[in-house]
């Protein structure tokens, strides 16, 4: 089962992927971290490792109680319901 819901996540992560390119992307080569024709990284994880990772650890890490508690915090809906010309984001995710 485990391993049918990794190979399901990769088709939608593929298929999100494929489908979220831009061409509107600005390339600077300039930048440090840009090279002359793509980006540098250092990581040399490939899809394979992460395979590994994730039959090893699961797909959602162990977290402590505490740790939640210490990271939850309750939505301030009057801030959030004010009429702004400044943008905003509120992130309800985990990264």
């Amino acid at each position: 089962m485990r391993v049918l819901i990794v190979v399901f996540s990769t088709f939608i992560f593929l298929i999100l992927m494929s489908s979220s390119c831009s061409s509107q992307v600005i390339f600077n080569v300039n930048k440090q971290h840009h090279d002359k024709n793509n980006f540098k990284t250092n990581v040399t994880a490939s899809m394979l490792n992460w395979f590994k990772m994730m039959s090893k650890e699961g797909l959602y890490p162990e977290i402590d109680p505490d740790e939640i508690e210490s990271i939850q915090q309750k939505a301030d809906l009057a801030k959030l319901n004010l009429d702004s010309q400044i943008p905003r984001a509120t992130w309800i995710s985990r990264s």
